[in-house]
């Protein structure tokens, strides 16, 4: 009996000592939001989007004014010049609608390539870090319930990436 309770004891133990390994967290969102490369290239798309979406506001209320003439003038015209009409307009809305996804899209496409180059740069610099400090496993803040304030290194890693590159010139026209 004595045994078995000293072999209990002894796995117990040992895995006790497994337990108490290096962890740290880092908050992938944050580096995103705050480094500079991630203000960087957020504050570019942001300007981008707006000014996209300026313009098709503006086709907006000019499709909007033509649809108001075009029934202003159903009653004057024949059926036929009516329909004529109608469907060019239906045509510019299909356009104005495409033009809409179409930027959509091209934004969605621009913040997920944009996030892959800047996990592309946190990369070494996290590698690095985890080396130096022998940290065992290393959690994303998302994926977390609770941790002490001090095993989050996203202050030291953003300052890292900052030191290493602080802007990013996106090419918008592409």
């Amino acid at each position: 009996m004595i045994r078995y309770i000293t072999l209990i004891c002894f796995f117990l133990f040992s895995s006790f000592s497994n337990a108490y390994a290096k962890t740290s967290y880092i908050d992938i969102e944050n580096i995103f939001k705050n480094s500079l490369l991630g203000k960087s290239i957020n504050d570019q798309i942001n300007v981008y989007e707006t000014d996209k979406k300026k313009e098709l506001k503006f086709i907006e209320n000019n499709l909007k004014t033509e649809e108001a003439k075009l029934l202003s003038k159903k009653n004057i015209i024949t059926k036929e010049e009516f329909n004529d009409l109608l469907n060019i307009l239906s045509k510019k809305v299909e356009d104005y609608n495409l033009q809409n996804k179409n930027l959509k899209n091209k934004i969605l496409r621009l913040r997920s390539e944009n996030t892959n180059f800047i996990l592309e740069q946190i990369q070494p610099i996290l590698t690095q870090y985890v080396k130096e400090n022998n940290i065992s496993l290393l959690l994303n803040k998302k994926n977390l319930v609770m941790g002490k304030k001090e095993l989050d290194i996203t202050p030291k890693i953003i300052q890292s990436l900052d030191s290493k590159i602080k802007k990013l010139e996106l090419n918008l026209n592409k």
